[in-house]
């Protein structure tokens, strides 16, 4: 916790010096990440001191080596976030440029108070003779235990993962032929705006209250209802395109309920999507781009094999958030970006972690087949997996049982996005490195 408030605090600090800089939720999901990449820092610190010391040596020395062994793991994981974020701060626009700063800054941040926060409280409890195991989260190792073979049942995994994104990508193979399955919001699709002074803050109760009576005089859901204004007290609402009669209606329901007068009526026109062509365009070749440019990163430190894996697992997470957009008909609306690019920042990262293993495994083990050094690398590093999902999501599920309806709407994804990340990297990332290695290469490295 006190290196997570201290990355915080950081971050916080460097907000001033961009000019101008508006913390948009984009921006607030580059600081959701920023904390899950800062525990993740921690996690696999811990994990490595603890088999350290599972190995006979003292805190001291298991200390020096764990944070010498998690070292390369962590600026590997970090520095394909790193090259995501670079993309998208340089070629990407409005919204896009908010999140990548926000993100830049916060996983630079963890980096470095990860390595010497961390290091230095660790470092202070060797100090004050903390010699007890339990101290360092280590504790009785039972039996070893035969896991359940997971390069073995691969057909199972990827077809439950062919279910999974099955609907995400049919709905994107349609797009271009004009039949869209998604539910496009006015960011997305234009619509109707309307507003009105209500003289009085605009509580989410009245947000509903508007809701219900916007519904009941037009027959359709307003794609949302916010607060706007000084102080708070204009109400926003935005709909799909409505005619004059829909119109009217709403406004004497207003005027009537909230007895408001003709002068309160502050807007009330067809608005085009804010979310327009270039954004969609913008946010669509900084991904390329940035995956493109992790695939030759991974390549680079693996080989090409894993880089493809990596890739397959980070446009599975992808798809699976949108078959959860179309099968729960979420608005398709600026929130998707900031959705999108947290998954695409994030998800990679949890691959990385299981093929820096297998990389390690494959130097000391090298007369083993890499089928069984796979499946030893994904259960050394199953904990980490485990619990830096689980903390991320503890993170992200408060938002959405806290947040207001439009937060729920943005994190609902996100959590269905983090944990087919999760899914992927266990089951599926080696397994697909396997398969492309027989495929594409005919020697081991």
């Amino acid at each position: 916790p006190v290196q997570v408030a201290a990355t915080l605090a950081f971050v916080s600090g460097y907000f001033p010096v961009f000019e101008s800089f508006t913390l948009t939720l984009p921006g607030i999901a580059g600081i959701i990440l920023t904390i899950g990449m800062a525990v993740d820092s921690n996690i696999l610190i811990f994990e490595r001191i603890r088999e350290e010391m599972r190995a006979g040596k003292t805190p001291n020395a298991a200390l020096t080596s764990g944070f010498s062994n998690a070292l390369t793991t962590i600026l590997d994981s970090n520095i394909t976030t790193l090259i995501a974020c670079g993309v998208l701060f340089f070629l990407g626009t409005g919204t896009i440029v908010g999140f990548a700063t926000t993100l830049g800054i916060g996983v630079i941040v963890s980096m470095f108070t990860a390595l010497t926060i961390t290091h230095f409280l660790l470092r202070r409890m060797v100090d004050f003779h903390i010699r007890n195991p339990k101290a360092y989260g280590l504790r009785e190792r039972k039996e070893e235990k035969k896991h359940f073979p997971i390069l073995k049942n691969f057909k199972i995994f990827s077809g439950i993962s062919v279910v999974l994104i099955v609907t995400g990508l049919v709905a994107l193979i349609l797009l271009p032929f004009g039949k869209n399955l998604f539910n496009l919001s006015i960011d997305f699709a234009g619509g109707t705006e309307m507003e009105f002074n209500m003289h009085t803050a605009v509580t989410q109760d009245i947000q509903t209250e508007v809701s219900d009576l916007f519904k009941d005089a037009t027959g359709v859901d307003a794609s949302s209802v916010t607060s706007s204004g000084d102080g708070n007290e204009d109400v926003l609402i935005r709909s799909i395109s409505i005619d004059s009669e829909q119109r009217a209606a709403v406004i004497d329901k207003m005027l009537e309920k909230y007895s408001l007068a003709d002068t309160d009526i502050l807007n009330n026109n067809d608005v085009s999507a804010s979310v327009g062509s270039d954004l969609q365009r913008s946010a669509f070749i900084c991904s390329i781009l940035a995956i493109l440019l992790m695939l030759v990163y991974i390549t680079f430190r693996f080989e090409l094999t894993s880089g493809l894996a990596a890739i397959c697992c980070l446009v599975h997470d992808l798809l699976v958030m949108l078959s959860v957009y179309v099968l729960l008909q979420i608005p398709l609306d600026s929130n998707f970006i900031a959705a999108a690019l947290t998954i695409l920042g994030y998800s990679i990262n949890a691959s990385i972690i299981v093929f820096d293993r297998v990389r390690e495994n494959l130097r000391t083990a090298r007369k083993e087949p890499f089928e069984v050094i796979g499946e030893k690398s994904i259960w050394q590093t199953m904990g980490r997996t485990i619990n830096t999902t689980l903390t991320t999501l503890f993170t992200i599920g408060m938002v959405y049982i806290l947040g207001v309806p439009s937060l729920k709407q943005f994190t609902l994804p996100l959590i269905v996005g983090i944990l087919a990340g999760g899914w992927s990297s266990v089951l599926l990332s080696c397994s697909l490195w396997n398969v492309f290695r027989k495929k594409f290469r005919k020697k081991r490295i």
